[in-house]
């Protein structure tokens, strides 16, 4: 995972819901081999996991409402048990 200091201050650093876009980029990446964060064109960072939808990570994006249920997909957790995770830094 690169992260790319300079985009992420231009978007802004926290997320809609208050969370920093690097720790949540950080807690992500560490389901390493499973879900890859990358770079996006518009988006400081966007989730991809083959065969779904990609998922955007930026200062516009509520963790609960989309990054969580888009983990929950991938790793067949409720997507309460991924916010908290998140929330709590154990993802």
């Amino acid at each position: 995972m690169i992260i790319n200091q300079e985009k992420q201050k231009m978007a802004g650093n926290k997320t809609r819901d208050g969370f920093r876009i690097a720790d949540v980029a950080r807690s992500v990446s560490r389901l390493f081999g499973i879900i890859e964060v990358r770079n996006g064109d518009r988006h400081p960072f966007v989730l991809s996991y083959p065969g779904m939808f990609p998922c955007a990570l930026a200062c516009s994006t509520d963790v609960r409402r989309q990054i969580s249920p888009w983990i929950a997909q991938v790793t067949g957790y409720s997507s309460n048990q991924v916010y908290q995770a998140i929330r709590s830094g154990r993802l």
